[in-house]
């Protein structure tokens, strides 16, 4: 028996490509100086967050490169009923 056209079109696949799911992760946060009262200690960790803070800003840049362009073509796709 061959199936109707009616029910070939009520078959939507579903599509779970973990599109929200994070490809890079963030860096590691610098540690916090042992001794804040030390000076140089807290340069030093103020431009170990300068530099994480640059990394984090890359990485969430390049996230939303890549998230963009998936979900868009996936949005599509539902939209149209191809999938669910």
């Amino acid at each position: 028996m061959t199936p109707s056209l009616a029910q070939i079109r009520t078959l939507v696949p579903t599509v779970a490509c973990s599109e929200d799911e994070p490809d890079e992760q963030l860096p590691e946060y610098p540690p916090a100086p042992d001794e804040p009262a030390n000076v140089f200690a807290l340069k030093a960790f103020s431009a170990a967050q300068g530099v994480w803070a640059g990394k984090a800003i890359g990485v969430h840049r390049r996230e939303i490169k890549k998230r963009a362009a998936t979900s868009a073509c996936l949005a599509d796709l539902r939209a149209r009923g191809l999938i669910n």
